[in-house]
């Protein structure tokens, strides 16, 4: 495929160098709101919660990866190369991405700095922060016009506003 050395030609026209993998980036903010409302619930530590989101976050970004790779060589059957499963895995590394500020909120909370319960709320309010940052950038780049990618923004912002509101049905 032209623009990534290694990849088979018939991997997606959007795994391309320069792009910005927006699907993985809005997929693991939803992933890790997910996980941290999912842990707030009954008697987890802060370092427990911290360790479970990074270790979910990892174990589905290396499913993804492989999944990716797997279709790659099924579509493209010259043998396989570690600079096309590199370009599989930093296709799908804005999954990783999107965990860090809720990981640092909890890290935060691990450090003593502040309570488990704020670092629930502010790694909650990242990804939702996140998930309209995404919107907005996918809708600009969809749209060239500010209503529209607000409006992307809003409804992304929304995926992660129904995680929270879940949460505290829930809780």
């Amino acid at each position: 495929m032209a623009g990534v050395p290694g990849i088979g030609q018939h991997v997606p026209e959007q795994l391309r160098a320069g792009d910005r993998n927006f699907a993985a980036a809005v997929y693991g903010s939803v992933l890790a709101a997910a996980v941290v409302a999912s842990l707030d619930i009954g008697d987890v530590s802060d370092v427990v919660m911290t360790e479970s989101l990074a270790v979910t976050m990892g174990v589905f970004y290396l499913a993804h990866v492989w999944s990716e790779a797997i279709n790659d060589r099924m579509h493209d059957p010259r043998p396989y190369s570690w600079a096309r499963l590199r370009a599989v895995a930093l296709w799908h590394w804005p999954m990783l991405q999107s965990a860090i500020g809720p990981l640092v909120a909890l890290a935060l909370a691990d450090l003593g700095v502040w309570s488990k319960p704020t670092a629930v709320t502010v790694a909650l309010a990242i990804s939702v922060a996140q998930l309209a940052g995404w919107g907005v950038a996918v809708g600009l780049r969809t749209f060239d016009s500010w209503p529209p990618a607000l409006l992307t923004g809003l409804v992304d912002g929304l995926l992660g506003v129904a995680i929270v509101l879940l949460k505290t049905l829930v809780h």
